[in-house]
């Protein structure tokens, strides 16, 4: 049986159309696994390349990778916010490619930001998870996030 080799990094400049395949992969599944029967808008190549960049010029957000065996499986991405009385970072997606769930590669590269985060003096992770989306309600848990609060929505007509 091979060796499997599993790292986190951060994102590289060069990386941006694999993250567009990703992030293209990860509306697809998001918007029809989670929240089915949604008008979900969907970015365009240009929108999720434009974002790319954003993020990885930015010194509050962080874009991690995680390969296995030199193959790209998922990202991560986050913000770091800084108030006046604290540091903390916000979770914004974590996505790992069909291929390669059910691996602990989720798992694995929350835990690396987590050592990110505690490098660069935060006190906190917080993240916000969809109600429907059972399987990362779960990880979250098993990495010792807690439900702090509810967040509400009313649409307005």
């Amino acid at each position: 049986m091979k060796n499997s080799y599993v790292k986190v990094r951060k994102t590289r400049k060069e990386d941006v159309d694999e993250f567009i395949l990703m992030r293209k992969e990860f509306e697809k599944d998001y918007f029809s696994s989670v929240v089915k029967n949604t008008s979900g808008k969907k970015l365009t190549a240009l929108q999720i390349k434009k974002q790319f960049h954003e993020i990885i010029h930015n010194p509050k957000r962080v874009l991690l990778f995680i390969e296995k065996n030199d193959n790209v499986c998922g990202f991560l991405t986050a913000t770091i916010i800084k108030s006046s009385y604290k540091k903390f970072a916000y979770i914004d997606d974590v996505f790992i490619r069909k291929n390669f769930r059910r691996q602990g590669l989720a798992k694995k590269i929350v835990i690396e930001f987590e050592v990110l985060m505690k490098f660069k003096k935060a006190k906190d992770i917080l993240l916000g998870v969809n109600i429907k989306n059972e399987k990362a309600i779960n990880l979250y848990k098993s990495l010792g996030f807690k439900i702090k609060s509810y967040e509400m929505e009313k649409k307005l007509k």
